[in-house]
């Protein structure tokens, strides 16, 4: 896996991004006029699919530690903020329910998703992953703290 720091080499180039999986090294304008729609609707089909499937999480499509870091730097992002963290809500509530042999209730109590007890994803995900975890939490708005 590449590595989840700031790129060195170009400090203005968007494509930095492609090689440290960071958002925070887009340009906030790029993210605002040209990737924002995009990747806020496809947030929410991908919390929606996993909400849906909960295996998504479980298999660790969804919750890999590189695909949840990314999503933590997408957070400062003003315009993803409130689809990211929806999502990385719900892979964390999978991700612990998983482990406790939580199953899913659907129509007269009948088991929808049944977890094996042999599978074992964390409960918690790591926050030293995301680099750079307090400065991005510095520049939050209070409503996004609360959040």
């Amino acid at each position: 896996n590449p590595p989840l720091s700031p790129a060195s080499t170009e400090e203005n180039d968007s494509s930095s991004f492609y090689t440290t999986l960071d958002a925070r090294n887009i340009p906030k304008e790029e993210v605002s006029t040209k990737l924002s729609t995009c990747w806020n609707e496809a947030l929410i089909l991908l919390r929606e699919c996993a909400y849906a499937i909960p295996e998504l999480v479980h298999d660790g499509v969804l919750a890999g530690d590189t695909f949840v870091t990314f999503l933590f730097t997408l957070l400062s992002h003003d315009v993803c903020f409130d689809t990211c963290a929806a999502l990385i809500e719900e892979i964390l509530s999978l991700q612990g329910s998983s482990s406790s042999g939580d199953s899913r209730k659907v129509g007269g109590g009948k088991s929808r998703h049944a977890f094996s007890s042999s599978h074992h994803t964390p409960t918690t995900f790591y926050l030293g992953n995301v680099p750079n975890l307090y400065d991005l939490w510095r520049k939050f708005t209070c409503r996004q703290l609360a959040q």
